[in-house]
């Protein structure tokens, strides 16, 4: 599955698969954590996914937009390679999402 950088302009949205991946990835991170329960770790797997995707995606987009620049012929698409884009995307969405948890759960008590 490519990233939102290299994809069609005329097609439809791929939001809901990064949603997915992203969600996923954290919550196999958070089952094994036992300070919280199963429904704050599916309500919050999924808080912070939708924000660890818009903070890759912000990220990815200035960082690979210095180094690679930007297509001015074809909508300002990324120069980058699909295959780097993919990978560092969904690598830094669930990094990312994992940081947020890991300092979240460092302060937090347990819940029972």
């Amino acid at each position: 599955m490519e990233s939102p950088f290299n994809g069609s302009y005329y097609g439809t949205s791929h939001i809901w698969i990064y949603l997915l991946v992203t969600f996923l990835n954290l919550i196999i991170y958070l089952v094994p954590k036992d300070k919280i329960i199963t429904s704050e770790k599916i309500i919050y797997s999924l808080v912070i996914s939708i924000i660890s995707i818009g903070g890759a995606f912000f990220i990815l987009e200035k960082s690979l937009g210095f180094i690679y620049g930007y297509d001015t012929e074809f909508y300002d698409e990324l120069q980058s390679p699909a295959i780097l884009n993919s990978i560092l995307f969904y690598f830094s969405s669930t990094g990312l999402g994992v940081l947020i948890f890991e300092i979240w759960l460092r302060n937090k008590k347990s819940s029972y």
